[in-house]
């Protein structure tokens, strides 16, 4: 099931539909968090899943306007705090990694 969500995730992100995407993304996370159990080494604590899902979430806002000079700190951060929690090859740390680089790009 989680591998589903993951896809729909990667779906709603192709159609530029962000805010479906990271929720889909979050609803595959708490689908493996069950699965491998709160003393998963790789999994955020409920404060940093709330300060991620803030980063992400004004990223995507500043994004939707075509203000990727506002966006990219918001997803500097949230690509930071997932890589450092979540590792490098995860799906949220890859979606922010995009995301910055989405910025750069149209800032460039």
């Amino acid at each position: 099931m989680a591998k589903k969500y993951s896809n729909q995730a990667e779906e709603y992100y192709k159609k530029g539909q962000y805010k479906q995407a990271l929720l889909f993304t979050q609803k595959a996370d708490n689908l493996k968090k069950k699965a491998l159990g709160k003393k998963q080494p790789n999994s955020l604590s409920p404060e940093q899943n709330k300060q991620l899902t803030l980063y992400m979430n004004q990223a995507i806002k500043y994004q939707q306007k075509g203000d990727f000079k506002q966006a990219l700190p918001f997803y500097e951060k949230s690509y930071h705090l997932s890589q450092e929690v979540l590792g490098t090859k995860d799906y949220v740390t890859l979606t922010s990694l995009n995301g910055l680089a989405l910025c750069e790009y149209n800032e460039w």
